[in-house]
């Protein structure tokens, strides 16, 4: 391998399989492709459809593969693993954050695969003539597809991994296998919001200098038109879970739509969808047209949005971690309504400059204020300056991979190989 070449190991969850966090890495590859000279990426889950066509320096490597038993095997095999085992599960117990056997359970299966996983990317990297020594390494959650880096993350150039929300906030998910062990293998932390930031700082003090913020963005494909006057076009895009609180979203504009026609156009489906047309059926909503799409693949959702004229859009979401639904709206100049919940109030700005800001848990009557102020304040919100400054996909993958370069520069060598 040339010294001077550039190569990235990306961790993912499910890309490049079109679902899944599919929306939000087909963001940046093409950014980091022209920043680095090969990229190998594995995915925490096996592809069950077709994979997205990929840039030609770009490598789908497949999965890092199942949980299998440590009873499988030569005898070899599984003492290799249970020794890669102990610098997961040690920390955790000595910790004390393993309190249940089914916390147990749930670590000693998440370390089998994080063990099976590391072996996978270095046996492939082998294949391809590299070490671990010669790679940049990206884990795209801090589960999952990232856990690797625990083991792989102290040999490589740099290590960063990224939070969001599920694999951040542990009062609303739970036990987190292996936050420390991860936290100190890489050499940056990257959580998505300032707000995940002090999180993360205020609970794991001793890796804070490692923590920066660096946000997820989208791509700019331009302006959308420009609504007129007489309906507006309020869209909402998310699952319909409770998470989402979807239901809300048509108590609140039906009750906007009885001092102003609306059309509410949703995007997304799930569990709760059936019961979400039910309760749409049940209710008169005079002065309200609803439109209900269902699952729709993310490009499609895009190109509504640059040719179609949009008033708002909603979401009042109970948790979220920088929601890329939204920055792709406000990209397009679509102002916003939203809860204060994880790093929403970051998009929305201090001024509310791209948009209303409704509290956490807020009443179907505020929303429909919220709805409405919108409606005819709209000319006076900047959506996509806000989007420029913060959520523009170009400049913040440029930043990554100068963040990525620079823990180069501070990285400790000299760490033991595993394999």
């Amino acid at each position: 391998m040339a010294t001077n070449e550039r190569v990235l190991v990306l961790l993912t969850n499910q890309f490049p399989i079109p679902s899944g966090d599919y929306a939000f890495i087909s963001n940046e590859i093409g950014e980091l492709s022209d920043a680095f000279d090969r990229i190998y990426v594995w995915s925490h889950a096996t592809p069950e459809q077709d994979t997205v066509p990929l840039p030609a320096n770009v490598t789908y490597m497949g999965t890092l593969g199942p949980a299998e038993p440590l009873t499988t095997g030569k005898v070899a095999t599984a003492s290799r693993v249970l020794r890669m085992l102990r610098p997961l599960m040690v920390p955790e117990i000595q910790a004390g954050v393993i309190r249940s056997k089914s916390q147990f359970n749930v670590a000693l299966n998440t370390a089998i695969r994080a063990v099976r996983g590391a072996e996978r990317v270095e046996v492939g990297l082998k294949r391809h003539g590299l070490k671990l020594e010669d790679v940049y390494a990206y884990g795209f959650w801090g589960v999952h597809g990232g856990l690797p880096l625990a083991l792989l993350g102290r040999r490589t150039k740099s290590a960063v991994v990224r939070v969001h929300r599920y694999d951040l906030y542990e009062e609303m998910t739970g036990y987190i296998p292996f936050r420390r062990g991860l936290f100190n293998s890489v050499d940056l932390v990257l959580p998505i919001s300032d707000h995940g930031h002090s999180y993360l700082v205020e609970r794991y003090p001793s890796v804070a200098h490692k923590v920066v913020t660096q946000r997820l963005g989208t791509v700019d494909r331009g302006l959308g038109p420009e609504p007129q006057p007489g309906l507006s076009r309020i869209v909402s895009c998310s699952n319909v879970i409770p998470l989402k609180r979807v239901p809300m979203i048509f108590e609140s504009l039906r009750e906007a739509a009885l001092t102003s026609p609306i059309e509410w156009v949703h995007f997304g489906d799930g569990a709760d969808f059936a019961s979400l047309q039910s309760l749409i059926a049940k209710h008169d909503h005079p002065g309200l047209s609803v439109g209900l799409r269902g699952r729709v693949p993310n490009l499609s959702i895009l190109e509504y949005y640059q040719s179609t004229p949009i008033t708002a859009f909603v979401n009042l979401s109970e948790s979220e971690g920088v929601p890329v639904s939204i920055m792709e709206a406000m990209s397009y100049g679509i102002p916003i309504v939203a809860t204060d919940v994880g790093g929403v109030a970051e998009l929305l700005g201090v001024d509310g400059e791209s948009g209303v800001l409704l509290p956490a848990d807020p009443t179907a009557k505020e929303a429909a204020v919220a709805v409405l102020k919108v409606i005819e304040e709209r000319s006076g919100f900047s959506p996509r300056q806000q989007w420029m400054r913060l959520a523009n996909t170009t400049n913040l993958t440029s930043g990554l991979v100068d963040k990525m370069m620079g823990a180069e520069s501070k990285k400790h060598r000299g760490a033991r190989r595993l394999f």
